[in-house]
């Protein structure tokens, strides 16, 4: 229990002294004017995503200079990407109602939607619970679960391209489904939505079922369901800004870590391929014309040189991993969050290939990495370890 309350206290005391986001809820911002742009890049020339109300509320997800980012819905498939805000159209206080104006009338979006969500509902209807499975062709082949049934509803989380769904109910575009390894319940497009047994036939499926024939298998990562608030004991890919790791008086934080999971296949798929089969590597589907075997590696249609050929290394643990570019594992992203750093913890760091190897310990870490000649740290190069809920490693490698 002692334990517990201690922690409490520190991310209190994280809350109140990062200028920037540690976890979901905790730092809002509001618009001090209407029409504040969102960006899609730290760019005032770049693409425009939405515009604020005045006092329009916003949860920040990273800073980066005089920028803030926010979650907003990504224009060019099913989930969410970052758009940025310039700083100075944001407050920490909410600004004041104009006294000429009684009332304000709620945004016209706003309505819609509220209007769209119970639209769906009047439609739901409820069937015989049955098993389905998620397809979709999207970048990193995930699909959102949320809490209402429209695209602008609460995100609960990202499932993966083949993983397990129990419908409960179907509505006009909607089904409401329960994803068996979180416990969530929730609403999803139905277009992204396959009863077991079946091929997808619409929707973002279409690519998958034009290259599947009758008797073809899809064969898809093994589906991943984590909350990276509570991660437990293990070794994470992350990617961060040397910026977001800070000592404070309660110690030291990394802030703003965006964990992921490499994207691994069964080996009884990839070693019993077979022609006509499909395999989706990070949301594409490669249909099998071709396998080869050496030594681990499993090499369909020529092999990672080949137009649509891919390349699969055998891991420690028996499952297969897709070989990506300069030899990199595929990675899906599995959301963000603020980690405790143990005060046994050591960073390594060998990125730089034209510097000596860099270790340093708990004191250390955080001028070490904001300091470090190499600042990228990402997926592909770095990892953290977890025990207890606390890190206490982090290591950088090289990347070619």
């Amino acid at each position: 229990m002692m334990k517990r309350v201690i922690t409490v206290i520190l991310a209190v005391a994280l809350l109140v002294a990062l200028a920037v986001p540690a976890v979901a809820d905790a730092f809002t911002l509001y618009a001090t004017k209407s029409g504040v742009k969102v960006y899609a890049k730290k760019d005032t020339s770049s693409r425009v995503y939405k515009k604020l109300s005045k006092g329009q509320k916003v949860l920040i997800e990273k800073k980066s200079g005089k920028w803030y980012a926010i979650l907003v819905e990504d224009p060019t498939g099913d989930g969410q990407t970052l758009g940025w805000i310039q700083a100075k159209y944001l407050s920490t206080t909410k600004p004041s109602k104009d006294k000429k104006k009684k009332t304000t009338p709620a945004p016209k979006s706003t309505t819609q939607s509220t209007k769209e969500i119970n639209r769906v509902l009047d439609t739901m209807r409820d069937v015989a619970p049955y098993d389905a499975e998620v397809v979709t062709k999207t970048e990193r082949g995930t699909v959102a679960l949320r809490r209402q049934p429209t695209q602008a509803g609460a995100l609960i989380l990202h499932l993966m391209n083949g993983a397990p769904l129990r419908v409960l109910a179907e509505g006009d575009g909607w089904f409401q489904v329960s994803d068996p390894t979180s416990g969530n319940t929730g609403y999803m497009a139905s277009k992204y939505i396959v009863r077991t047994g079946e091929v997808a036939d619409d929707g973002e499926a279409d690519e998958v079922s034009e290259t599947a024939s009758a008797g073809s298998h899809t064969i898809v990562p093994i589906a991943v369901s984590m909350d990276v608030n509570h991660l437990p004991d293990g070794v994470y890919p992350v990617s961060f800004e040397p910026g977001d790791t800070a000592r404070l008086a309660s110690g030291i934080y990394m802030n703003a870590v965006t964990v992921y999971t490499m994207d691994l296949y069964a080996a009884s798929d990839i070693e019993n391929l077979d022609f006509t089969d499909t395999v989706v590597v990070d949301g594409k589907p490669l249909t099998v014309e071709s396998v080869e075997e050496d030594d681990g590696y499993i090499s369909i249609n020529g092999g990672l040189t080949a137009p649509d050929g891919m390349d699969f290394i055998k891991m420690d643990d028996g499952n297969y991993r897709a070989n990506g570019s300069n030899d990199m594992p595929v990675y899906t992203k599995l959301g963000v969050t603020t980690l405790l750093v143990d005060e046994s913890a050591v960073f390594t760091d060998s990125a730089d290939i034209d510097g000596a190897p860099v270790t340093a310990e708990y004191d250390s870490i955080v001028d070490a990495i904001q300091n470090a000649t190499f600042t990228g740290f990402y997926a592909e190069n770095t990892t953290v370890t977890i025990q207890s809920g606390r890190v206490v490693r982090i290591d950088r490698t090289y990347m070619p």
